[in-house]
């Protein structure tokens, strides 16, 4: 068995970034010959510094302007690092330092928070959306059938209909359109004069001016 160690970035810049712990002697700061580099105005070149002894991890300031806290409280001597403790760097840096026992031989990278959760997530919104979408289809699918079947069964029961009915009734269509229609036109806006004069001056002189 053997422990990893982890810092991970919870607030500041580059939110959520992980740097591995594998030295004796961790040197955070600014400058970019630290170990761990953070690029943020409140962090001092040199601010803290990570020994190991005994397999755990101690936590020292190194004179930094804005200091170094665990839980509120500024660090003033070495200070033994616990997993899920949380470091503050000045007022907005938050570091989190993460312990964990593997097993020998098994690799660092598999103790991560694992890449394969959305994947798997992924792959179920996938089969969600596929089972969805033939759902759908199924149902489009039976909608026209029906629709199908309608207009199947209206021409079944037209063509049922003897042929003397529906020639009466082509009959009165023809004659509501062409002749009840254009005469009621005529009778609402009194145009008989107009149209038909000479006809009924010729059987009523006068009849019509």
């Amino acid at each position: 068995m053997s422990n990893v160690y982890r810092l991970i970035i919870r607030s500041g810049p580059e939110l959520n970034k992980e740097f591995h712990l594998e030295k004796e002697e961790i040197f955070i700061g600014r400058e970019l010959n630290n170990d761990v580099v953070i690029s943020n105005s409140e962090i001092s070149r040199k601010h803290a510094k990570l020994t190991k002894k005994n397999q755990h991890y101690f936590l020292e300031d190194l004179g930094s302007t804005n200091g170094t806290y665990i839980k509120g409280q500024k660090v003033k001597k070495q200070y033994k690092l616990k997993s899920g403790d949380l470091i503050n760097l000045g007022e907005n840096i938050v570091l989190a330092f993460i312990q964990e026992t593997i097993e020998e031989g098994v690799d660092i990278q598999t103790v991560e928070p694992t890449a394969k959760k959305p994947i798997k997530i992924e792959k179920l919104k996938r089969e969600q959306l596929s089972s969805i979408e033939k759902d759908i289809i199924g149902e489009e699918s039976r909608l026209a059938s029906s629709e199908k079947e309608q207009v199947l069964l209206g021409i079944e029961k037209l063509q049922k209909v003897p042929t003397s009915i529906i020639v009466l009734i082509l009959a009165l269509v023809f004659l509501i359109i062409f002749c009840f229609i254009p005469l009621l036109v005529v009778e609402m806006t009194d145009q008989w004069c107009n149209l038909f004069s000479v006809f009924f001056n010729a059987i009523s002189l006068g009849v019509c001016p």
